[in-house]
């Protein structure tokens, strides 16, 4: 449900609360971020096999130490989806806070377009695309780095 709710709504919904400005901005940008990483790290939990988790129960582990050493690094790359998604979402939405004053490459956009100069648009425009890609990159990179070498190496050998 939380991911049905568009972006502008959201802010809409915390300015009566918050008012205008950056506070707004952030509760509604941070309530956007929160579904993804939370249906992602379900789901990721969910996946790991029931047979590792009683091998692991077998072997004398603590429900803390199955989820912290075995559940945990096995979702890691899921987890890291809906954190990626997450990130991109919300520096794609960032830009509609200038509608109730959070300020943000949403101004370069509102102002080319007000006043019909295409290359402050366009400047506007660009500059959040980029950051966007950049945003991908970074945490497509951050979630190889955290991804146990194991998966890694049994991710290999299923896509022979």
């Amino acid at each position: 449900m939380g991911r049905a709710v568009p972006s502008l709504a959201l802010l809409a919904l915390a300015l009566p609360f918050l008012g205008f400005g950056f506070a707004p901005s952030l509760v509604a940008l941070t309530a956007l971020a929160v579904p993804p990483i939370l249906i992602n790290a379900t789901t990721g939990l969910r996946e790991v096999s029931g047979e590792v988790v009683d091998a692991a129960r077998g072997m004398g582990l603590s429900e803390a130490q199955i989820l912290r050493d075995i559940q945990l690094p096995m979702a890691a790359p899921v987890v890291f989806a809906g954190v990626r998604t997450s990130a991109v979402q919300v520096v794609a939405s960032a830009t509609l806070a200038t509608f109730i004053g959070g300020g943000g490459l949403g101004d370069l956009i509102v102002e080319g377009f007000q006043s019909g100069d295409s290359s402050i648009l366009l400047a506007g425009a660009f500059s959040v695309a980029i950051l966007a890609i950049i945003t991908e990159i970074i945490f497509e990179i951050l979630e190889k780095v955290f991804t146990p070498k194991g998966l890694k190496l049994a991710q290999k050998k299923r896509g022979r």
